[in-house]
């Protein structure tokens, strides 16, 4: 189940992990990926930037702003 080929195969993973962390089974592993995404700091002054933009710029799509 393991294998990238296999269809569903992180919603599998949340099935399995699941009942393992409330105790409901044991013994039943099924490995993850960790993410390795930005590991930098954020940028506050950006982060602020972008969500004024984000909440006035209206030619910005509806499903990118917060209106």
């Amino acid at each position: 189940m393991a294998d990238a080929t296999v269809s569903y195969r992180d919603e599998t993973g949340h099935f399995v992990r699941r009942p393992v962390q409330h105790r409901h089974a044991r013994g039943l592993t099924y490995g993850t990926v960790r993410w390795t995404g930005r590991l930098g700091t954020i940028d506050s002054e950006k982060r602020w930037a972008d969500a004024r933009r984000l909440l006035n710029d209206d030619t910005l799509p509806t499903p990118d702003s917060a209106r």
